[in-house]
C-alpha cells in the first residue's frame, strides 16, 4: 500500500474473523450470485462479520476502478440502532484492511483511497433498515398507487386513527348496515360497553395485510377456523359430542345423559344452532370487512398515510399483481406494465449484495416485498438465529430463515450457490454464564413441552465462550418468599413484608453495587433489569426507588406534564382569540396552574381573568408588567407566522415558552433538564410527522390531543441509561443489546399461560379464526358444562373468556387431560398448535433475556415454591443449578454440563450495613455515583455560568469581569463593537439598530432557506425582495409608527447593501458548498465535559454538513473556536448592524458511533 499525506485517523487494531465468519465472507465476496447464511448464537459478532463483508465489497469495487464503490450494496438491518452500529464498524474495517494490505484488492489502495471510501460509507443511503429500503421503493411507485410522493409513515397511534376512520365509514354504509347490526349483537363488549366489532375488523385487517389476503381469502380462512372446531360437523347425538371431547381433550372421556345438565336434544340443537350462526356471522364479517378494507385504503390515500405493513404490502402487490390499482383508471395498462418491469430491472441492477441482519425476524410481508428487488445474479447474505425469533406475534416468519438454512430457498428462489455456516463462539458472556444458559435453555428449547415449535426446526447450538474464566461469581441468586402468591399477582413482586421478587432484587442490587460485587462501585454503568412485559414495571420502580436506587425506564411521552402542557397550548393556538378557550387554557387544561397557585402560571391566570379572559386586553394594559403574559400574547398575536410555519416549528416555539432547560413555569419540576429536552424533541418530531402541505393545524392538534388522551398507545421515550443506577427495559427492547450486569424481573410467569382462549381473533401463521358468536340466550344449553369444559360449547355466559376450560368449540388455555407428559394443549389441533408455538416463543424470549448479560446475571428465585422446570424461566434456572441444595449467604460451585458455575445465593461478602441513600424525589433524580464533579473543588478560581451560549462563551472566557453582568441580565455581551458605524446609511431615528439587525438576520435566513444563488443576492431578484418583505412583516407591530420614508430606506439598505455583501462573504460560500444546510437550529442540550454538566442554550444560524464534516456557522460574534475576524474597517455592513462583528465557524466530524 502506498501512503498519501493528510491528517487521517489511523486504523484501530482489529481481530481477524474466526474460521466460520471468514468462510462465509470469502464465499460471498468470491461468488457472482448465491445465498449465504450464517446461523449465529448470541454474542457471536454478527455486526463485526457483516461489517467486514461490506468493507470487503467496497474495497474490491474501488480496486477495480468503480467510481461508485458502494453501489450495489444494500444492508437491511432489523432497526435503526443496528444500522447505525454497522457504519462505524465498516469504517474501521476499511481503514484496517487497507492499512494492513489484508487482501489483494486492498494492496492497490492507499490511505487517501481508504478515506474516500470512508466518506462514501458515511454518505451511503443504502445502509439502513428493511423499512428504509422499502420506503425508497415505495417512493418510486407511490403516485401510481394513488398516494402523494410525500406520504407519511404512521406510528401505532396514527394507524389506530386510520382504523377508526375506516370503521366510522363502515358504520355509515347502508349496504352493510344489517350485517353490522348482527355482528354488534354477536360480539358484544364487556360490561355492556361498545361491541368488539371495531377491534375484530382491525385485527383481521392487520392479519390480512401482512399476508396479502383479500376479503375472499379472509372468509376462506375464517371458515377453516370454524371447521377446525367442527371437523365432522355439528353434533346430531350425544355420541357426536363425546367423539369431539375425546378428539380435543381426553381420549378416554365418556359422556352419558346423566352427565348433562340439559336434555340431549337441547344440547344437539344448541350445537347445530351455534354452527349455523357462526357460519352466518362469518358471512356477515366478510361483507363488512370488504367495505372496511376499501374504506381503510381510501382514507390512507386521502390522508397520504401508510403503516409499515401497508408499505410492504403495496410494494409487493405493485410488482406481483398486474391488476394493482393506480391513480388513473383509464391509463394504458401496457404502459403501466412496461413501467413496472423497468422499475423491477432498475432495482435489481441496484442490488448486487443484499445483507439481511436478524433474518429470523423478517415478516412474511417484508419478505414478499423484498423478493421482486432481487434477481438471479444477486448475492444474498443472511445473519440470524432461529432461537432468537421473538416477533411471531407480529407475523415474523422464522420458517423463512429455516428454509434458507435447510434448502437454500429464499426470496422466492432456489439458489444454486448455497453456503451455510454456524457460528457458535460467543464473545459476549463469561464462561459461567454460557454454561448456565446451556444448562437451562439447551434442554428447554429442545423439549416438546417447552421450546419446540413447528416454525423453528433447528438443533440447539451450545454457546462456546471465547472469554476466559474470572474469579468473581457471575451468577447471583437473591431468594424471596412470595407468601403463597403466584407470579401473576402483584404481591408476588412486592408485598407489605418486603419479601417479593422486586423487593429481593432491589435489595441485592443495592448491596452488590455498593460492595463491588459487580465491579468497581464508582462505575456509573447501570444495571439492566429486564421484564417480559411492562405490567409490573411501575410496581418494581416504586420498590427500587424505595431502596434508594434511581430508576430509568421507558415512559409515555404524552403522559409527561411538560408535553401535555405544550399540547394544551397548541390546542389553544388553533383559535387563541376566543376568551372561552383562553379561560379553559388557564383554568382547566394541562397548562393551567393548581388552584390558588403562586407560580407564574397562577399569576397569569389571575391577571387575564380580570379582563374577562381577553388576553389581548390584558397584554396591552399599561399596568400589567408580566413577562409571561407578553410571551403568551406574542404567540397568539403572530397569526401570519402560525399560518406560515410548520406544525413542528410551532411546537418548538411553544416549547421555548416552556423552556425545558429551566422550567420557569414549574410544569415538570421533578424532571431533569435533559429529560425535558428529550420530551420536547419527541413532541416536535411527532407534530412534524402529523403535518403535511394540505393538513390544517387543527387536524395536527387533534392528533396530538388524542395521543395525550391515550398516552399508552402513543410514542415512548427510552430511558437515559447513563443517568441512573438501574434501567428497566422489556426483553424485546433489549434484543440486540448487551450490558455488563443484567437482572431478570418478571421471569416467574407460567409459560403455558398464552391466553389464546381469551382472544376474539386468532391470527398466527396461516391460521385465522374468529370465536363463536354469542347466541343471546344466557340459559342456552350451549353454556352448560361438558366433561372438563365448564363453559360447555361456547363458554360461560357470565365470564366467557376468563376460564382456561373455555367452550368445546374454541381454543383453551390448558393441557389435554390425557397427556401425562404435559406437551399438548386441549382444543382443536389447529389451535393447540398455535398455543404450542406461543409457548415456545416464551422460552425463546427467556433465552434472549439470559444472553444479554456480559459479566453478571441476577436471577431472583422463589425460595418456597415447588420446582417445575417446564413452567417458567425461574424454575428452569433454579433446577439447572440445583439452587435448593445450595446454602444461603454463600457462594457455591455447581457442576453443570461444560464445567463449574460459581453461584452466589444471597451472598454479599464483606459488607456491613449498607449506608442509607439520599431520599430521591423521583425516578428522574440524579443517581448516586453519577453526580457531576464539582468544578470549584478542582479550581477555586474558575467561574462557570450555569447556561452557556455559544455566542457569548468566548467574551466571557476572555474577560469575565467585563461581560458577566450583561450575561446574567441576558443582555447583549459588549464585545467592543456595539458602536453604530457612522458610515451606515441609516439614521436610526425611530427604529433601534438591533431591530434592523434582526430584520437583516431574518432576511438572510430566508434567502438561504430558498437556496438562492449569489447572483440573485448581488443583482436583486423578486425572491430576494420577498424575503426582505417577509422579514419586515415579522415585526409589523413595531413598524407601524415608523415613517414610510425610513421604512423604505431600511428595505433598500437590506436589499441593496446587506444582501450583496452576504453573497461575497465566506460564510455564504461555505453554505453554497454544503451538502445539507439547516437554518436557525436550536442548540439546547445538557452535555458532560470532563465530568462537569454544562447546559448549552443558543441558536445556530446555519448548521452545515459538507462531506463527513459538520460545522456551525454564525453571522455574528467571534468564533468560539478562536478564528480571528476582519478588522472593523473591512467588516461588511450585514455584520455591523447592532454591534455584531465577525462570522463564526465551529466544525466537528460526524460522530462515528451511536450516541
Amino acid at each position: 500500500m502506498s501512503h498519501a499525506g493528510g491528517d487521517h485517523r489511523p486504523p484501530t487494531d482489529r481481530d481477524e474473523l474466526n474460521d466460520e465468519q471468514a468462510r462465509l465472507v470469502d464465499a460471498a465476496l468470491s461468488a457472482d450470485a448465491g445465498l449465504f447464511v450464517q446461523a449465529s448464537v448470541p454474542g457471536s459478532g454478527k455486526t463485526y462479520a457483516a461489517s467486514r463483508l461490506c468493507a470487503g465489497h467496497a474495497i474490491e469495487r474501488a480496486a477495480a476502478g468503480d467510481p461508485r464503490p458502494l453501489a450495489g450494496l444494500v444492508v437491511a438491518a432489523f432497526n435503526r440502532e443496528a444500522a447505525n452500529d454497522l457504519v462505524p464498524e465498516i469504517v474501521e474495517w476499511i481503514r484496517w484492511v487497507v492499512a494492513t494490505d489484508a487482501t489483494t484488492a486492498a494492496a492497490s489502495l492507499d490511505e487517501a483511497d481508504a478515506e474516500a471510501l470512508v466518506t462514501a460509507v458515511r454518505r451511503s443511503g443504502t445502509i439502513g433498515t428493511i423499512d428504509a429500503l422499502l420506503q425508497r421503493v415505495f417512493d418510486d411507485v407511490a403516485v401510481e398507487l394513488g398516494f402523494d410522493p410525500a406520504v407519511t409513515v404512521a406510528d401505532d397511534h396514527v394507524a389506530s386513527r386510520l382504523h377508526a376512520s375506516a370503521f366510522e365509514t363502515v358504520g355509515d354504509d347502508p349496504e352493510v348496515a344489517d350485517a353490522v347490526a348482527r355482528l354488534d349483537a354477536a360480539y358484544p363488549g364487556d360490561d355492556g360497553g361498545p361491541s368488539e366489532l371495531a377491534t375484530v375488523l382491525e385485527n383481521l385487517h392487520k392479519a390480512a395485510r401482512d399476508r396479502r389476503w383479500g376479503a375472499d381469502e379472509v372468509g376462506k380462512r375464517l371458515r377453516a377456523g370454524r371447521r377446525a372446531c367442527y371437523p365432522d360437523g355439528p353434533a346430531e347425538s350425544l355420541a357426536d359430542v363425546e367423539r369431539d371431547l375425546r378428539r380435543f381433550d381426553d381420549a378416554t372421556a365418556g359422556l352419558s345423559a346423566e352427565d348433562l345438565h340439559c336434555e340431549e336434544e337441547s344440547l344437539c340443537a344448541a350445537d347445530r344452532r351455534l354452527y349455523r350462526e357462526w357460519g352466518a356471522r362469518i358471512g356477515d364479517l366478510v361483507r363488512v370487512y370488504r367495505s372496511y378494507a376499501a374504506a381503510y385504503d381510501r382514507h390512507s390515500r386521502e390522508t397520504d398515510t401508510v403503516t409499515h405493513d401497508d408499505r410492504a404490502y403495496w410494494v409487493a402487490r405493485y410488482f406481483d399483481d398486474p391488476e394493482c390499482a393506480h391513480r388513473h383508471g383509464d391509463a394504458d395498462h401496457a404502459l403501466v406494465a412496461a413501467r413496472r418491469e423497468r422499475l423491477r430491472r432498475r432495482w435489481r441492477s441496484r442490488v448486487d449484495l443484499l445483507v439481511v441482519d436478524e433474518a429470523q425476524d423478517v415478516s412474511a410481508g417484508q419478505h414478499a416485498a423484498l423478493a421482486p428487488l432481487v434477481g438471479a445474479d444477486t448475492r444474498v447474505v443472511l445473519y440470524g438465529d432461529p432461537f432468537q425469533s421473538i416477533y411471531t406475534w407480529r407475523n415474523a416468519s422464522p420458517t423463512l430463515f429455516g428454509e434458507a438454512v435447510a434448502d437454500g430457498s429464499y426470496l422466492g428462489r432456489e439458489w444454486d450457490t448455497h453456503e451455510v455456516v454456524t457460528a457458535t463462539t460467543t464473545y459476549r458472556q463469561r464462561p459461567a454464564l454460557t454454561r448456565t444458559v446451556n444448562a437451562t435453555f439447551g434442554p428447554a428449547l429442545t423439549d416438546e413441552r417447552r421450546g419446540v415449535a413447528p416454525t423453528v426446526e433447528s438443533d440447539y447450538e451450545h454457546l462456546d465462550p471465547d472469554r476466559s474464566t474470572a474469579d468473581p461469581p457471575a451468577l447471583h441468586v437473591p431468594t424471596f418468599d412470595p407468601r403463597g402468591t403466584a407470579p401473576k399477582a402483584a404481591e408476588w413482586h412486592a408485598n407489605e413484608g418486603d419479601s417479593g421478587c422486586a423487593d429481593a432484587l432491589a435489595d441485592y442490587v443495592r448491596g452488590a453495587v455498593a460492595g463491588g460485587q459487580f465491579g468497581d462501585p464508582d462505575d456509573a454503568t447501570p444495571v439492566q433489569v429486564l421484564f417480559r412485559s411492562r405490567t409490573y414495571m411501575d410496581l418494581a420502580r416504586a420498590t427500587f426507588e424505595g431502596q434508594g436506587l434511581s430508576v430509568g425506564a421507558e415512559r409515555d411521552v404524552f403522559a409527561a406534564p411538560y408535553v401535555r402542557a405544550a399540547v394544551a397550548l397548541l390546542r389553544w393556538l388553533v383559535d387563541p382569540t376566543d376568551p372561552s378557550r383562553t379561560e379553559h387554557l388557564l383554568t382547566a387544561s394541562a397548562f393551567a396552574p393548581e388552584r390558588d397557585s403562586a407560580t407564574a402560571r397562577g399569576t397569569l391566570a389571575d391577571t387575564v381573568s380580570e379582563y374577562d379572559w381577553d388576553l389581548v386586553a390584558a397584554a396591552t394594559a399599561p399596568d400589567e408588567p408580566n413577562d409571561l403574559l407578553a410571551a403568551v400574547a406574542d404567540l397568539a398575536d403572530d397569526r401570519a407566522e402560525r399560518r406560515r410555519c410548520s406544525a413542528g416549528e410551532l411546537a418548538r416555539r411553544v416549547c421555548r415558552l416552556l423552556d425545558p432547560h429551566h422550567d420557569p413555569l414549574d410544569v415538570q419540576p421533578d424532571a431533569t433538564p435533559s429529560l425535558r429536552c428529550r420530551l420536547r424533541d419527541e413532541l416536535v418530531d411527532v407534530a412534524a410527522s402529523l403535518d403535511a402541505p394540505n393538513v390544517p393545524l387543527r387536524s395536527v392538534v387533534a392528533g396530538l390531543r388524542s395521543m395525550a388522551d391515550d398516552p399508552g398507545d402513543a410514542r415512548r421515550l427510552d430511558a437515559e441509561s447513563d443517568a441512573h443506577d438501574v434501567v428497566f427495559r422489556t426483553v424485546h427492547d433489549a434484543k440486540g443489546d448487551e450490558a455488563p450486569v443484567v437482572a431478570l424481573a418478571d421471569h416467574g410467569r407460567d409459560t403455558r399461560a398464552v391466553g389464546l382462549h381469551k382472544q376474539t381473533v386468532i391470527a398466527h401463521g396461516d391460521t385465522l379464526a374468529v370465536r363463536p358468536p354469542a347466541l343471546g340466550d344466557p340459559g342456552s344449553a350451549a353454556t352448560h358444562s361438558l366433561g372438563a369444559y365448564d363453559g360447555g360449547l361456547i363458554g360461560s355466559s357470565e365470564s366467557p373468556r376468563n376460564t382456561r376450560t373455555n367452550g368445546l368449540r374454541w381454543a383453551t388455555g390448558r393441557l389435554r387431560a390425557d397427556d401425562a407428559t404435559g406437551t399438548t394443549f386441549a382444543g382443536p389441533p389447529e389451535f393447540a398448535a398455535v398455543a404450542a408455538a406461543k409457548r415456545a416463543e416464551e422460552w425463546r424470549l427467556g433465552y434472549v433475556a439470559a444472553t444479554r448479560a456480559r459479566d453478571h446475571l441476577v436471577v431472583p428465585v422463589d425460595g418456597t415454591a415447588d420446582r417445575d422446570p417446564t413452567r417458567s424461566w425461574a424454575h428452569a434456572l433454579a433446577a439447572a443449578l440445583d439452587v435448593d441444595a445450595l446454602a444461603e449467604r454463600e457462594t457455591t460451585s455447581v457442576d453443570v454440563d461444560g464445567g463449574p458455575v460459581a453461584v452466589a445465593v444471597d451472598d454479599l461478602p464483606g459488607l456491613g450495613p449498607v449506608a442509607d441513600h439520599p431520599p430521591w424525589e423521583s425516578s428522574t433524580a440524579a443517581p448516586h455515583g453519577t453526580q457531576p464533579r464539582s468544578l470549584r473543588a478542582a479550581d477555586e478560581r474558575v467561574w462557570l455560568p450555569r447556561f452557556l451560549n455559544p455566542s457569548t462563551f468566548r467574551p466571557l472566557a476572555d474577560d469575565h469581569d467585563r461581560h458577566v453582568l450583561d450575561h446574567l441580565r441576558h443582555g447583549q455581551v459588549d464585545t467592543g463593537t456595539r458602536r453604530i458605524d457612522p458610515d451606515l446609511p441609516l439614521p436610526f431615528e425611530t427604529v433601534a439598530p438591533g431591530r434592523v439587525g434582526r430584520i437583516a438576520h431574518d432576511a438572510v435566513a430566508s434567502v438561504v432557506r430558498k437556496g438562492l444563488w449569489a447572483g440573485a443576492l448581488r443583482d436583486g431578484s423578486p425572491a430576494v425582495d420577498d424575503s426582505v418583505a417577509w422579514a419586515c412583516r415579522r415585526y409589523e407591530r413595531e413598524f407601524e409608527p415608523i415613517p414610510a420614508a425610513e421604512r423604505e430606506r431600511i428595505v433598500s439598505y437590506v436589499t441593496s447593501t446587506v444582501m450583496p455583501q452576504f453573497a461575497d462573504a465566506g460564510v455564504f460560500r461555505r453554505v453554497a458548498r454544503a451538502d445539507a444546510v439547516h437554518v436557525e437550529e436550536p442548540v439546547e442540550t445538557v452535555v458532560r465535559v470532563d465530568g462537569v454538566d454544562l447546559e448549552v442554550r443558543g441558536q445556530a444560524d446555519f448548521v452545515l454538513r459538507t462531506g463527513d464534516e459538520w460545522s456551525i456557522e454564525e453571522r455574528r460574534s467571534r468564533s468560539i473556536a478562536g478564528v480571528s475576524g476582519p478588522t472593523s474597517a473591512t467588516t461588511p455592513s450585514w455584520q455591523r448592524i447592532g454591534g455584531c462583528s465577525h462570522d463564526r465557524r465551529a466544525s466537528t466530524r460526524r460522530p462515528s458511533a451511536r450516541g
